[in-house]
């Protein structure tokens, strides 16, 4: 789909967004603005949202080198490789990893329904809680799962989406992934993998089957599988099936009293021990002022690398 349909197609989904100096910016949150399309690179300074609907502040990606950016790394297969994607593209521990998912009985295939996989899509979801800790906690699927249901439903029923689950020889619903081809770059997602599924090495398989099938795609040049320097196993991961690091900048700007709470967190952080004030720590606000001071700290003071990450690999991580 172009550029154009995708924004149209996610303000029809009810997401909050405005068009201002020739850019379309979502609403993430409160006050904050960014572009709606994914790997988008604009010069710093040139564009910006709307002042009402940015007070508190906003960011975007910008070009490799670009002045008052800090650098960031995606992990992309462009087009000269991808044509020839295949199992000798791999690795050897991910060819391995392809080669026992295919001796233990697992598939891919395309997901052209949800219904009937609620139950598998529940347990998947409840797994990926409990190892990741990340986003809603297990218990939410069980006690609001007609919410849940719902919304994952209007996800699955926008066009051009491209969903496809790995499946055990005994018909259950493992793995699921989910992406949008927007202009010429294949954007994954969303990935969940069952615990269960994990020592099958259904990651690798769901990655080298989406990886296949964009490869024969029409239209489709590059896939674009997000951020880099998430964890080390994440990057290995990606590494190990043929994506390579593509650097970028990132710029960020917040309101100045809100710069200032989040310069005041960044430096408590750096002062005090792991132990102290636990409570204070450990709580999602806290947490989430954190993420947002570590993108206008001094890159030499966050754990960001300042070299790409690696492009190739030995060993090979599981997807989260």
């Amino acid at each position: 789909m172009t550029a154009e349909e995708y924004i149209q197609q996610e303000m029809a989904a009810g997401r909050r967004a405005h068009c201002h100096h020739g850019v379309w910016w979502h609403s993430n949150a409160i006050g904050m603005c960014r572009p709606m399309l994914p790997f988008q690179l604009l010069e710093p300074g040139v564009v910006r949202p709307s002042w009402r609907h940015s007070f508190l502040g906003y960011s975007h990606l910008a070009p490799a080198g670009s002045p008052a950016a800090r650098r960031a790394f995606f992990w992309v297969y462009d087009e000269s490789r991808l044509r020839t994607y295949g199992l000798d593209s791999l690795n050897h521990a991910n060819r391995k990893a392809v080669a026992k998912a295919q001796r233990g009985g697992l598939t891919a295939a395309r997901l052209v329904n949800l219904e009937p996989w609620w139950e598998d899509l529940r347990a998947l979801a409840m797994s990926m809680a409990r190892r990741t800790h990340y986003n809603r906690p297990a218990e939410y699927y069980e006690a609001h799962f007609g919410e849940w249901q719902a919304a994952l439903r209007r996800e699955f029923s926008k066009p051009g989406r491209e969903w496809w689950g790995v499946f055990s020889a005994e018909g259950r619903l493992g793995a699921y992934m989910y992406s949008v081809l927007i202009e010429d770059t294949m954007h994954l997602l969303v990935t969940k993998v069952h615990s269960d599924f994990l020592p099958l090495r259904a990651s690798d398989y769901l990655y080298f089957s989406m990886l296949e099938y964009a490869r024969d795609l029409p239209g489709c040049r590059q896939v674009n599988t997000g951020r880099g320097s998430q964890a080390a196993g994440v990057d290995r991961f990606k590494a190990g099936h043929g994506f390579r690091p593509c650097e970028v900048g990132e710029y960020t700007t917040y309101a100045a009293p809100l710069a200032f709470v989040l310069k005041k967190t960044w430096e408590f952080e750096r002062r005090h021990s792991a132990q102290a004030c636990g409570a204070v720590r450990g709580s999602a606000g806290y947490r989430r002022a954190l993420t947002m001071a570590r993108r206008i700290a001094p890159a030499d003071e966050t754990n960001e690398a300042e070299a790409a990450p690696a492009n190739s690999s030995d060993r090979s991580g599981e997807s989260a």
